[in-house]
C-alpha cells in the first residue's frame, strides 16, 4: 500500500472508531467542509464509513462571502463532496459583519458555527464533525497561553465538546494531506490562511516554524499533550467544585464559611459557576471579577460589594455571598 493509501486508511479507521462511540446506526451527523484539505479529508473518511455505520451525513459548506469568488470555491467543494459519495450537500452563505483583524476572524467563526447548528437542528444530527488537527490544537494552546488564560482554557479543544466533534484532533496535518493524494483531491488554499491581519495565521506561519527550529519538530505534539494533561486537571477541579457548589448554594446565596482551607483553584470555579447559575452573563465575566469575589469570600478585611458584569454586585453577609442587580 502506498504512503497516501496508508494515510487514508489511518484516518478512515480513526473516524470509524470515533463514530462507533458517538453514534448509533442510522444517526444523522453534520460534516463541516470548507474546501480546504483537512475538511475534505474528513469528508472522504466519513463517506468511506457511512455504509458500515448506516450513517446519514449532511455536508455543510459555509460561504463567508469575504472574498471575490467565494461562491465558486463553495460550489467546487460541494462538487468534490458529492463526488465522494456524499449525497446531502448544502452550501450556506452567511453575512459576516465585522471589520479587520481578530474581530473579523471571530465574527466569521461565530457565523460559521451558527450556520452549522441550524442545519444540525434541521436534520436532527447527533453532532457536528469538524476537521481540527494536531497543529490546530498546538496553535490554540499558544494563543490561550498568551492571553493569560487558566487551566480550562489552556486545555484548548476537546475531541468531544458538546455537539462539536473533532475526530482528527490528534492527527498531524501531513497525514491529512497525504490522505488526499489517495483520493486524488486537490484542496482549495484559502489566502486568508496566509493573511497577517489574523493572529492565528501569524502564529501558524511565523511563530510555529521558529518554535520547531529552536525547540524541535515535536513541539506540536508536546503542546497538544500539554492540552490533554491540562484538560485532565481541569476536569478534576471542576468535579470538586461542583460537589462543593451543590451543598453550599441555595436560595439564600452561596455559603463561603468553609472556603478558607479550600484551594483557590477550586473556590474560584465554585464562584464562577454560582454566578453563571444565577444568571450572570458569561460574556465579559473575567478572571479579575472571579478573583475579586474570591477575595470577598475569603478575606474578612474585604467588605465589598464587588461589581461583576452588567451592573450586578456581589455582597457578603453572615458568611454568605448574595447578588443584587
Amino acid at each position: 500500500m502506498s504512503d497516501s493509501g496508508l494515510a487514508a486508511h489511518q484516518i478512515r479507521r480513526l473516524v470509524l472508531e470515533f463514530l462507533q462511540v458517538q453514534v448509533e446506526p442510522g444517526d444523522a451527523v453534520v460534516v463541516a467542509v470548507s474546501g480546504g484539505g483537512d475538511s475534505l479529508a474528513l469528508a472522504a473518511a466519513v463517506s468511506a464509513v457511512q455504509s458500515e455505520m448506516s450513517l446519514r451525513p449532511t455536508v455543510v459548506i459555509v460561504d463567508h462571502q469575504l472574498q471575490a469568488g467565494s461562491d465558486l470555491v463553495a460550489a467546487k467543494a460541494a462538487q468534490v463532496a458529492s463526488s465522494l459519495g456524499l449525497t446531502d450537500v448544502r452550501v450556506i452563505p452567511v453575512d459576516v459583519r465585522a471589520v479587520g483583524g481578530d474581530g473579523l476572524e471571530s465574527a466569521a467563526r461565530s457565523a460559521r458555527y451558527d450556520a452549522l447548528r441550524r442545519v444540525s437542528s434541521d436534520v436532527s444530527a447527533r453532532g457536528i464533525l469538524v476537521a481540527h488537527t494536531l497543529e490546530d490544537q498546538a496553535e490554540t494552546v499558544l494563543l490561550r497561553l498568551a492571553r493569560g488564560s487558566g487551566t480550562r482554557a489552556v486545555a484548548a479543544m476537546k475531541a468531544v465538546s458538546g455537539d462539536i466533534w473533532r475526530p482528527l484532533l490528534g492527527v498531524p496535518r501531513a497525514t491529512v494531506a497525504a490522505s488526499l493524494e489517495h483520493y486524488g483531491i486537490e484542496p482549495f488554499v484559502d489566502p486568508h490562511n496566509f493573511d497577517s491581519r489574523f493572529l492565528r495565521s501569524r502564529v501558524r506561519h511565523e511563530l510555529m516554524p521558529i518554535l520547531r527550529e529552536v525547540l524541535g519538530a515535536d513541539i506540536d505534539a508536546g503542546l497538544a499533550r500539554s492540552a490533554r494533561l491540562a484538560a485532565e486537571d481541569a476536569d478534576a477541579l471542576d468535579a470538586a467544585a461542583q460537589q462543593i457548589l451543590e451543598y453550599s448554594a441555595d436560595s439564600r446565596g452561596l455559603n463561603v464559611d468553609g472556603f478558607g482551607p479550600i484551594p483557590a483553584a477550586i473556590t474560584k470555579r465554585v464562584i464562577r459557576q454560582w454566578l453563571l447559575d444565577a444568571g450572570v452573563s458569561a460574556a465579559g465575566l473575567t478572571a479579575v471579577h472571579i478573583e475579586a469575589v474570591d477575595r470577598l469570600a475569603r478575606d474578612a478585611s474585604v467588605h465589598g460589594p464587588v461589581t461583576v458584569v452588567g451592573g450586578v454586585t456581589v455582597h457578603k453577609a453572615s458568611g454568605r455571598l448574595r447578588l443584587l442587580n
